[in-house]
């Protein structure tokens, strides 16, 4: 949805479909794409809406958490299988 200042505008559930998506992978472009939201409306948004900014932050902190929790994982694997082989 188109608004008069030529951006996207903003939708609750467009959001929670955004912040969601970018804690589960941390790609803005992704993330934006699936809330059908454009790239460089995202980037406004979080610099114009402290609140956009924190849910963003929120986000990310989730995605990293993720991801350090999947290093672990496989490290500990690796680790494991390297042993039974020692």
């Amino acid at each position: 949805m188109a608004n008069p200042s030529g951006g996207t505008a903003r939708l609750n559930a467009r959001d929670r479909v955004f912040f969601e998506a970018l804690a589960t992978d941390n790609s803005v472009v992704r993330a934006a794409k699936l809330a059908g939201y454009g790239r460089s409306s995202v980037y406004r948004y979080r610099d114009a809406d402290p609140h956009f900014r924190a849910d963003w932050d929120r986000a990310t902190e989730a995605a990293v958490a993720r991801l350090e929790a999947e290093i672990a994982e496989r490290a500990a694997g690796v680790a494991r299988s390297t042993a039974l082989r020692v």
